[in-house]
C-alpha cells in the first residue's frame, strides 16, 4: 500500500512514545518473543522496507565526505559514528514496532563479552538455529545451512527452513553467509573496561585511524588499535560473510544486535563521564580542528573563517536523516528518539501491558486530523492521496524518528 507523507522533516506529526523501548540481552529474550521479532524483520523484509534500510547504510560511505578523502563519511570513520548508528537503528526498531503493532518491541542487544570466552565465541549459542542460525563454514562460501534466516533450501542446504535472501542489485550474492572466527576476534569485557576509562569522545585526525590523544569513538568503532584492539571492527570481520562487507553488513539481521550493544555501550559511556552536547567533539567551533586535519574545509560562520569537517560537528545534520547530530547525544531522558532503556544482561524480561484501545482512538483521532490537510501530515494507509505526495510505504518508517524531533 501507499501512504501520503511529506518528504519535509519539519512538517511530520510527532509521535507520542508512552510506552518505554526495552532493549534486552539477546539470551534474556523469551523464546515466544524472539518469535515476533523474527516475524517482524520478515514483515518488514517483504515490503522492502529491510532491504531499502540496507541500501541506505551503504549509501552513506558517499554522504558528507570530502572529494579527497573516502574513509570519514556521514556514519563511518569519524565522530558522527555513534550518533548516526544510533539514529539508524532505531528508525530500524520504529519499523518493527509499526508492523508488528508492538509499539514496545526491542531490538535485542547481543553482548558479545558473554561468547569471547566460549571457544572464541565459536561455540555460543546465538549462532544456533534457536537464535540467528549458524555461522557458515570458515572453508567454502559461508551460506548458512539451517535456522530462519538461511536462504531458500537447496542440495547442499536441506535443513533449510528459512526464506532470508539478499538482493541481487547489492552484487554480493543471494544467500546470507558468515564465516564466524575466521578473522577478528570477539572483544572481552576486559577490552571494553579499557575503552570505557577513556574519558574525551574523540580527538585529532577525527578519522579511521588513531587519535592523538585516544579517543572513545575511535576506540570502540575499532580504529585506535593496540590495548584497545578492534572493537565493534572485529566483531563485523570475526562474523563474516555479508558482514564483513562494510557497505552491505546489515544485510544480516545480526547487524543490528550488533549495534545495539555498541549504542548501548555509548549510553554507558555517556552516563559514566556525563559526555553529551557539550563535550562532543568536534563542536561547532573546535579548536582542534585545523587546517593540519585531512578533509578540513575554511568555513564562515558568525563572520569568522573557521576549520569544520564535513557532516562531522555537532551542530551538523546527519545525512540522509536531516537530524542533527547534537539530538542524538543528549542524555537519555531527553532522547530525541524516543524512550529507549537498555536492560542489563540477566534482567527478567518483563511484557508491558499495551492499551489498544487508546491507541486506536489515538490512530483514529490522527487520522481524521491528518484528512483535514493532508498536505503538511501523513495519512494513514488506504486513505485518499495526492499523485504528488505519494510516496512508498517505507518513508514512513523511515520518517519516524524524525518525527520524534
Amino acid at each position: 500500500d501507499d501512504v501520503v507523507i511529506t518528504q519535509d522533516f519539519s512538517v511530520v506529526k510527532k509521535f507520542d512514545d508512552k510506552y518505554e523501548t526495552r532493549r534486552y540481552e539477546l539470551r534474556d529474550v523469551p523464546i515466544e518473543q524472539w518469535v515476533l521479532y523474527v516475524k517482524a524483520l520478515y514483515a518488514i523484509k517483504a515490503s522492502r522496507i529491510y532491504d531499502h534500510l540496507v541500501q541506505i547504510h551503504a549509501e552513506s560511505f558517499e554522504l558528507a565526505r570530502h572529494p579527497d578523502i573516502s574513509t570519514r563519511t556521514a556514519g563511518h570513520g569519524g565522530p558522527s559514528f555513534l550518533p548516526w548508528h544510533r539514529a539508524f537503528i532505531r528508525m530500524f526498531e520504529k519499523c518493527l514496532q509499526h508492523v508488528s503493532g508492538d509499539p514496545t518491541m526491542g531490538i535485542p542487544y547481543w553482548d558479545w563479552t558473554l561468547d569471547a570466552d566460549k571457544d572464541g565465541g565459536l561455540e555460543s549459542e546465538v549462532f544456533s538455529d534457536e537464535y540467528f542460525g549458524p555461522g557458515g563454514t570458515t572453508t567454502d562460501n559461508g551460506f548458512l545451512s539451517s535456522g530462519v534466516f538461511c536462504g531458500s533450501p537447496q542440495e547442499t542446504t536441506p535443513s533449510c527452513v528459512g526464506s532470508w535472501y539478499i538482493p541481487e542489485s547489492f552484487s554480493i550474492g543471494i544467500n546470507l553467509r558468515r564465516q564466524i572466527g575466521r578473522e577478528g576476534a570477539l572483544p572481552t569485557a576486559a577490552d571494553l573496561e579499557t575503552i570505557m576509562q577513556l574519558t574525551d569522545y574523540d580527538n585529532q585526525p577525527f578519522m579511521n585511524k588513531p587519535s592523538e590523544p585516544p579517543g572513545f569513538r575511535c576506540a570502540l568503532e575499532g580504529w585506535q588499535g593496540g590495548e584497545f584492539k578492534s572493537a565493534h571492527n572485529g566483531v563485523h570481520q570475526w562474523v563474516g560473510g555479508t558482514m564483513f562487507n562494510v557497505f552491505y553488513a546489515s544485510g544480516d539481521p545480526i547487524f543490528f544486535s550488533h549495534h545495539a550493544q555498541v549504542d548501548r555501550l555509548y549510553h554507558s559511556w555517556q552516563a559514566l563521564h556525563e559526555c553529551y552536547v557539550d563535550c562532543y567533539r568536534p563542536q561547532a567551533v573546535d579548536p582542534g580542528v585545523t587546517s593540519d586535519v585531512t578533509g578540513a574545509e575554511e568555513v564562515e560562520i558568525d563572520g569568522e573563517l573557521v576549520w569544520r569537517l564535513r557532516g562531522q560537528h555537532v551542530d551538523d545534520l546527519m545525512e540522509p536523516f536531516g537530524i542533527p547530530i547534537a539530538d542524538m547525544v543528549l542524555p537519555d531522558n531527553e532522547w530525541k528518539v524516543g524512550n529507549v532503556v537498555y536492560m542489563s544482561p540477566g534482567s527478567k524480561f518483563e511484557k508491558q501491558e499495551i492499551d489498544h484501545k487508546k491507541d486506536d482512538k489515538d490512530s483514529s483521532d490522527s487520522s481524521k486530523d491528518s484528512n483535514k490537510d493532508d498536505s503538511n501530515t501523513p495519512a494513514v494507509p488506504g486513505t485518499a492521496s495526492s499523485a504528488s505526495n505519494v510516496v512508498p510505504v517505507i518513508t514512513l518508517c523511515l520518517l519516524m524518528v524524525a518525527a520524534l524531533i
